[in-house]
Parts: C-alpha cells; structure tokens; sequence
C-alpha cells in the first residue's frame, strides 16, 4: 500500500510487528497522510492494543521497532488513551481522519 505522501506500507511487516506486540488494530493518521508531509515529518500511529495485553513498557520498546520499520521517527498512540483524552475536538480530528492498515479482528 502506497499513501499519497509517498510513503509505503509493508504490509506483511506491519502484520508481524501487530502479533507481536499484541495490536489489534493499526491506523495511520496526521500529515502522513497528506501532501504536506515531508522529510522531517514524523509518522503517526493509533494502536489498538489487545485488551488482555500489558503494553505499559512494551509500548516504548515497539515504538523504537516501528521507528526502524521505517526509516524515521514515530509516535505510536493508544487508541484507548485516546478515547479517554480531556481534548474531545483533537480525539475527534484524529479519528475521523485515521486510516486502518491492519485489522486483526
């Protein structure tokens, strides 16, 4: 899969970093997803963590993992934490935007 910023998702790679890390779902969202991204761009991700999963230090261990997968910075955002944020209007933004690239549901 190709985005229009450029960007490619290996998507057998994407699947085996999710099983391993216990994300059910994976999203892209932010300027990854338009033209507006470039070079110093970050790439951002909302992960769906399987419920029964502990992802407290884990999380920042996969971080670094997908930030190897792709050759640059990441942020990797819970989706949870997200839901529960206080910042509604950014949580909505964010959501209605987001785009899956892995579903294991």
């Amino acid at each position: 899969m190709e985005l229009p910023s450029g960007i490619k998702i290996p998507e057998d790679k994407i699947a085996q970093f999710c099983k391993k890390w216990a994300i059910v779902k994976l999203e892209l969202f932010g300027s990854a997803l338009t033209k507006e991204f470039n070079a110093e761009s970050d790439i951002d991700f909302l992960a769906t963590f399987d419920p029964d999963s502990k992802h407290g230090l884990e999380s920042y261990l996969a971080l670094g993992e997908l930030s190897q997968l792709f050759s640059r910075k990441v942020d990797l955002v819970s989706k949870q934490a997200l839901l529960s944020s206080r910042n509604k209007y950014r949580s909505q933004k964010i959501l209605s935007k987001a785009i899956l690239i892995y579903d294991r549901t």
